[in-house]
Parts: structure tokens; sequence; C-alpha cells
């Protein structure tokens, strides 16, 4: 049986979420991360309301953003192929509430803003 996402985004080359479902309501959990070059940072995802949230992540325009999640320390990958849990810029993920994003670039000044819908 093939797996399918319910709720998919793609980007432009700005990083804006180009087919976002018409009526995406606000949401009140929101966070904005400014990012330093090659310096890790992270947030937490809500807990209490849901057990799973759809994180939305927005860019800045023409950055290169890694994120992944879990607990363990994540780098910029280099110029050779190895396995590593960070994604380059997605449009959207679901994750567990409760549990830690982490974000890192080489960009000398980028951010993210990251949207949580809650999904059960």
């Amino acid at each position: 049986m093939m797996n399918f996402n319910e709720f998919t985004l793609d980007r432009d080359s700005t990083g804006i979420a180009t087919n976002a479902p018409i009526g995406l309501p606000f949401t009140a959990n929101n966070v904005y991360i400014a990012l330093a070059a090659d310096t890790e940072a992270t947030t937490t995802v809500p807990s209490g309301d849901y057990q799973w949230y759809e994180a939305v992540f927005r860019y800045t325009p023409n950055g290169t953003i890694f994120v992944a999640p879990g607990s363990v320390a994540i780098t910029v990958p280099t110029g050779s192929f190895a396995a590593t849990p960070a994604c380059l810029n997605p449009p959207n993920a679901r994750v567990a509430a409760g549990s830690t994003l982490r974000f890192i670039t080489h960009d000398s000044a980028s951010s993210v803003s990251v949207s949580y819908y809650g999904r059960n």
C-alpha cells in the first residue's frame, strides 16, 4: 500500500510556499528563528493539544537551510554523499508534539519561520 502525505507544499525559488491550500488559517503557534552561519539553532514543537503537528516552514529567499528532527546535532553537509537526517529547505513536515527541530545554514544572514497546525 502506498503512503501519501495529506498536506504538502512546494516552494518557489524564493522559498515561498506555492501551493498552500486556500484558506489555510493563521495560527497562534508560530516561531521565528534568525540563524548565524554554521551555528545550529533549535526549537521545540508545541505540546498539549495534539499528538502531531504539521510544521509549515518559510525561509529567507534563496537561503539554504537544513532542517532535521530529533536530539542529535546536525551539521551542514559537505561535498560528498553521506547519510544525514537533515533536509534542505523542506516546505513542511509532520512532527510529534514536544519534539525538537534543528536548523543550520552556511549563510551569513538567514532566517526561518515555522507555523504549527495541529493534526491527530
